[in-house]
């Protein structure tokens, strides 16, 4: 299997239509309205994470083209070798948006979906794909998210000192980014790396990490 064939075949250009339709149709063909979806896809997400998460990082700091960005990794377990790699793949991306929404939101999506039809919508605006795949290796994927984060300080650096609040809260995110960045460096060897989007757009970055005993997702979001 050739990672980045299988995440072009998964997502294609239209991951934004085809992964909420897919969930939909096979995971939640149960539940009449969109309220009940997001409830549903919340239990699976549940039964997903116990299956499958093995360790995670979430954490915004400065953004560079937008007002936050906002990095969320997880470190999960391989489907067994028969399994269906495009479900694989839509499921674990769910997982880690669902992980990233706190209890408020989830409740405030779920809430609005008898009235807003929302689900559709809402969870595909994660999966925009307008500029491509790229395969990287390991040290191009690490040296991306390094320089990344040394923009983010010279901006954090630069930003008005009158906002202490937003400040102080963002400082206290730069060492759980910089531990992110060792923690891959350790433990991540020989892999296959694809890049979902380019940075600098308004689109969700994915990066997919097979590596021999592990996959790792990284969700990356600069944006207005």
């Amino acid at each position: 299997m050739v990672l980045k064939n299988c995440v072009e075949y998964a997502f294609g250009t239209d991951a934004n239509i085809r992964v909420p339709a897919f969930l939909q149709k096979w995971e939640l063909s149960d539940c009449s309205n969109d309220t009940a979806r997001w409830y549903g896809l919340y239990k699976k997400c549940q039964q997903w994470q116990n299956e499958f998460l093995l360790w995670e990082r979430r954490a915004y700091v400065v953004g560079i083209h937008g007002w936050n960005m906002e990095l969320h990794v997880c470190e999960l377990r391989l489907p067994e070798e028969s399994a269906d790699w495009t479900a694989y793949l839509y499921h674990m991306t769910a997982l880690v948006i669902v992980r990233g929404l706190d209890a408020d939101y989830r409740k405030q999506l779920a809430d609005a979906g008898l009235k807003m039809e929302n689900f559709l919508f809402a969870l595909g605006r994660n999966y925009y794909v307008s500029s491509g795949y790229w395969e990287l290796t390991r040290e191009q994927w690490l040296d991306e998210i390094a320089g990344l984060l040394v923009k983010s300080k010279k901006r954090y650096d630069a930003w008005d000192k009158n906002n202490r609040e937003y400040l102080a809260a963002v400082a206290k995110n730069y060492p759980i980014l910089e531990y992110v960045l060792r923690y891959l460096a350790q433990n991540v060897g020989d892999c296959e790396i694809v890049r979902m989007n380019q940075h600098g757009g308004d689109e969700t970055v994915w990066y997919f990490v097979k590596a021999k005993k592990r996959f790792y997702l990284m969700f990356l979001s600069d944006s207005l």
